[in-house]
C-alpha cells in the first residue's frame, strides 16, 4: 500500500472512509454513497416529492439499518483511481491548464483525459491543417485527434 491519503477524511489508502466523506462509493451502484439513492431503494422508502423522507431523509432507526446494510454488502475501502490519458495511457499524466481545456475542449469530451504530450501532439498535427481556427471551438469540435478519443 501507499501512503496515500483521501483528501476529504484523511484514510489511508486500503482503510475505510469516515462516515459522511464525499470520496466514499456505495457498494450497490458504485455512485458517490453521500448522493446515491440506493439507501431509500435498499429500505423501500418512498422518496416522492411531498412525502416525509423527502423532506426529512431518514430517520435514526432507518440510518442505522442503512449502516448494517452496508457492513453486510462490505463498505468500499478507499484507493486512489489512476488518473489515466486516453491516448497514450500515462498514469497520472501532467495535464494541460483547465483555462485551455475548456476553451478547446467541447463539454461532450470532458469526461475523456489527454496529458500534455498528447494533447501538444494533437495541437501541432491540428493547427498544421486547419491554423485560423486554433482560436476557437470550433478547433475542437473539428479536430481528428478529439474524434479520435
Amino acid at each position: 500500500m501507499s501512503n496515500k491519503i483521501c483528501h476529504d477524511c484523511n484514510a489511508k489508502e486500503g482503510e475505510y472512509h469516515y462516515r459522511g466523506c464525499d470520496m466514499e462509493r456505495c457498494p450497490y451502484c458504485g455512485c458517490q454513497l453521500i448522493s446515491c439513492g440506493c439507501c431509500y431503494e435498499m429500505l423501500s422508502l418512498d422518496v416522492s416529492e411531498g412525502t416525509w423522507t423527502y423532506h426529512n431523509g431518514l430517520t435514526t432507526k432507518q440510518e442505522e439499518e442503512w449502516l448494517s446494510l452496508l457492513e453486510e454488502k462490505g463498505r468500499v475501502p478507499w484507493v486512489q483511481d489512476p488518473v489515466l490519458c486516453a491516448k497514450c495511457g500515462e498514469v497520472f499524466p501532467t495535464l494541460f491548464t483547465d483555462d485551455e481545456w475548456h476553451k478547446y475542449v467541447p463539454p461532450t469530451f470532458h469526461d475523456r483525459l489527454r496529458c500534455r504530450s498528447c494533447s501538444n501532439d494533437c495541437s501541432r498535427s491540428c493547427t498544421a491543417t486547419s491554423p485560423a481556427s486554433k482560436t476557437d471551438r470550433s478547433f475542437a469540435i473539428s479536430c481528428r485527434c478529439l474524434r479520435e478519443l
